[in-house]
């Protein structure tokens, strides 16, 4: 079983089924290149989405942010990915039996007074 393969494996077991993805499991990028589990390398014409609220500035978090985006800056729910399963596999050993849903809510409105 390949890198991918054991990767899928874990979304079937711990993820919920609610997005179609491509069979990739994208590791890092550099400009419009992505390389995969398996270090194949493509070109990367999907436009993503990404929305992160992790706070401001805290040393740990920045520092984490900084490495990882130096390897992977975003991968979209249509594709895999080794963290984001092991996170998936994390939340679900420390809380309730079940799947995790990785979503964002898209943009927060406020009314006008």
């Amino acid at each position: 079983m390949n890198k991918t393969d054991k990767i899928v494996a874990m979304y079937d077991k711990y993820v919920m089924n609610t997005y179609k993805r491509v069979p990739l499991c994208l590791e890092r990028a550099k400009g419009p290149i992505v390389w995969d589990a398996e270090e194949n390398r493509y070109l990367d014409f999907f436009p993503g989405w990404a929305v992160s609220g992790i706070g401001h500035c805290h040393p740990i978090v920045s520092k984490a942010v900084a490495q990882q985006a130096k390897k992977l800056m975003h991968v979209s729910n249509n594709y895999y990915s080794a963290l984001q399963a092991l996170l998936a596999k994390t939340i679900i050993d420390n809380s309730f039996p079940g799947k995790v849903f990785f979503a964002n809510s898209g943009p927060r409105r406020t009314r006008r007074r």
